[in-house]
């Protein structure tokens, strides 16, 4: 019985950076179970399988590798330094470089991490190193001031910070510093109002001050009031007769 010679493999043209072993195959032929070996050029990386090997269909058992060009080390402003152990002037696909600023008092501007994507691309540029920027004058608050007696014509290191505090009967929402971070005032608070409670607006309502004969009452944020409904009137509606006050509004009971 005659057994039929399985169909060779075509030898497909190899991509950047590829080579294979041994010579070329003769009209790009290969025998079935023959195998071809590959291997890449210094500055790649492969990516599949090192070797193939020719079926009995004239199909290869995995496709042909490819080779990953390697990312060539950057060129970098001389105030950054590498902080990675790096072998050579390339890394490879997945590998990250870090960076430092050479001088403490530069701050970076960038990212302080770059990855090499494959085909010598990284996934960010690398970044710059500067003297950090001073901040003027911090900013106003609205009802509120500094601590501390400021100078229009003041001059702050990053890192410096000023406290702010609030006016009588304000009350401080937040941190009370704000903090110089490169050229900026970072912080954030308010000042939360009080309530003021006037003789006119009893009268609308027909109701009085349950401490005494006062015409006029402050009531500082989160505070209550207690009020009662002057004589001959009964409480109506759904406010009671002690509220609270949120940032300067409070809603009123009303008497009839």
């Amino acid at each position: 019985m005659e057994i039929c010679p399985g169909i060779p493999c075509e030898v497909y043209p190899l991509g950047d950076g590829l080579r294979r072993f041994g010579s070329a195959s003769r009209n790009n032929l290969v025998n079935p179970g023959d195998k071809l070996s590959f291997f890449c050029e210094d500055e790649y990386d492969m990516e599949g399988s090192d070797e193939v090997q020719c079926l009995d269909t004239g199909k290869w058992d995995a496709p042909f590798p490819t080779c990953s060009e390697k990312c060539r080390i950057p060129d970098i402003p001389s105030t950054v330094r590498i902080t990675s152990s790096v072998q050579g002037n390339a890394i490879s696909k997945g590998d990250t470089l870090s960076f430092d600023c050479r001088q403490q008092d530069h701050v970076m501007q960038g990212s302080s991490t770059s990855s090499c994507l494959g085909n010598g691309k990284w996934s960010t540029p690398p970044p710059e190193c500067t003297t950090a920027a001073h901040c003027s004058a911090p900013p106003t608050l609205e009802n509120g001031d500094t601590k501390l007696f400021i100078r229009s014509d003041a001059d702050y290191q990053i890192g410096d910070r000023v406290e702010y505090i609030c006016q009588n009967k304000y009350i401080m929402d937040g941190d009370p510093f704000k903090t110089c971070d490169k050229g900026v005032w970072k912080g954030n608070m308010r000042c939360l109002k009080p309530c003021t409670v006037y003789g006119e607006s009893l009268r609308a309502h027909g109701i009085t001050f349950k401490i005494g004969d006062v015409t006029k009452m402050y009531a500082p944020h989160m505070d209550h009031l207690t009020f009662l409904c002057v004589w001959g009137k009964r409480h109506v509606g759904p406010v009671p007769m002690r509220v609270q006050c949120i940032d300067g509004q409070m809603t009123l009971p009303t008497c009839e």
